[in-house]
């Protein structure tokens, strides 16, 4: 069975970050955690490819876990698109 996947591109959206950034973030959790929630991908805009990763539900909850410092209203709209894209809740 495939396991959703939802690129960081889209995640960086909900947690209003860039995806540049999330995808340094993503590349130091992966030195620490391994690859098993991260897939690294590419996209195009503009006519010039970007670097980007397909997260995991797993992957999801370990990033949002890493954005708390939100207001706690704003963490819990971004708990909810979240778990809306993936059809389930997340652990956080």
């Amino acid at each position: 069975m495939n396991e959703l996947k939802i690129s960081s591109k889209k995640i960086a959206d909900i947690l209003k970050r860039r995806n540049n950034d999330l995808v340094k973030t993503i590349g130091h959790l992966i030195k620490f955690l391994g690859d098993d929630n991260f897939s690294e991908s590419k996209y195009i805009s503009r006519g010039k490819e970007y670097k980007e990763y397909l997260v995991t539900k797993e992957g999801a909850e370990i990033l949002i876990n890493r954005v708390k410092f939100y207001k706690e209203e704003e963490y819990e709209n971004m708990v909810k698109e979240l778990e809306d894209l993936y059809g389930c809740k997340l652990k956080h």
